[in-house]
């Protein structure tokens, strides 16, 4: 996502025009000092588990939008919950010495496995281990990947796939809470789902490089803060344990939908143009769609430039000249997704 673009471009928006030049650069600088000092935090202590994990592996695997990657507490084992693709694989390290890798290493595995079914089942809305995937095959299962040159250790992996219906699962796991909010914030819950689909697939324990966290992919210094105020009148920057909680997550992105459409694009007619400009201002901020359709960074202009096209030439313009290829295929997974939850 492009949430860091579009808190840079907030501030101009924001800002009342009656303000002296020399306050603007001051209250300018002091966001982005303040989002850099952010950044600084975050940054430093995700550098220091990573030096761990590198020191143990010989290489980084995190988590992304779409991958959760967890280890376990002596960082030997690790697994990567795959949310696109339906799958998790187990890792585990073992000595190179080891004369029988899989049976050592099984233990831990098994182990993991229960740890992270566990966390899915609660928090993801499915159990991996309904699979078969605590069944005695499971030793046929794994694979013994060639010793790392860095830590001179074998590892040993199992991968195993999540229930077929998984993401239909995790929908109904966070159904009420969207629809719950969808209602608050004047919202299609269909686009909801859409958003959450596209964003995460259904990952609670998302988190991108930007850093942006949970099921929507806020992040705290820009749209969640943004939404936080939205909801709260307070101007408060979400934690990343704040937004990791569905529950919070679902209600500020939500909200944070509902200000893009019903007060930064408030005055667009058509429901679907005022979806189609909201979802798009999700990924790249209002000032990026603004300017693709007008020219400007001028919100009122693009409500009135949109007033006069069809939600089907508002569509094709913005596939055609969104700035960047990531918002358009953005705005139309969501529309093609949006499809899926109809009846949601």
């Amino acid at each position: 996502m492009r949430k860091i673009l579009y808190q840079i471009v907030l501030l101009v928006l924001c800002v009342s025009p009656c303000l002296a030049a020399s306050s603007f650069d001051d209250f300018q600088k002091e966001e982005l000092d303040g989002f850099a000092q952010y950044l600084d935090k975050e940054t430093n202590s995700y550098f220091a588990f990573e030096k761990e994990i590198v020191k143990e592996w010989g290489g980084f695997k995190g988590s992304t939008p779409k991958l959760w990657v967890d280890y376990s507490k002596n960082l030997s084992t690790r697994s990567t919950v795959n949310f696109e693709k339906g799958f998790v694989e187990i890792e585990s390290l073992v000595p190179v010495t080891t004369q029988s890798p899989v049976k050592a290493a099984l233990p831990a595995i098994k182990k993991h496995l229960h740890k992270i079914d566990s966390k899915c089942n609660k928090q993801a809305g499915f159990s991996i281990e309904s699979t078969g995937a605590n069944k005695p095959n499971i030793q046929k299962k794994a694979i013994i990947l060639k010793p790392s040159t860095e830590n001179g250790k074998k590892i040993v992996k199992v991968r195993i796939p999540l229930p077929s219906d998984y993401l239909r699962k995790s929908a109904a796991k966070y159904k009420r809470d969207v629809l719950k909010n969808a209602a608050v914030y004047g919202i299609d819950p269909k686009f909801v789902f859409a958003v959450i689909h596209t964003e995460s697939y259904f990952n609670p324990f998302a988190r991108s490089h930007v850093p942006a966290f949970g099921l929507m992919q806020l992040v705290p210094k820009s749209g969640g803060r943004d939404a936080y105020q939205y909801v709260f009148k307070k101007s408060v920057t979400p934690t990343a344990a704040y937004l990791y909680n569905s529950k919070n997550n679902i209600q500020l992105g939500v909200a944070y939908l509902g200000k893009l459409k019903n007060v930064y694009f408030k005055g667009v007619k058509d429901i679907m143009t005022s979806y189609l400009v909201s979802v798009a201002a999700y990924n790249t901020g209002p000032g990026n769609v603004a300017r693709t359709l007008t020219g400007t960074t001028n919100l009122s202009k693009t409500v009135q430039k949109v007033n006069t096209m069809t939600a089907k030439e508002v569509y094709t313009a913005l596939l055609n000249n969104l700035p960047h290829n990531e918002t358009k295929q953005y705005v139309k997974k969501v529309v093609e997704r949006s499809r899926l939850y109809s009846n949601s």
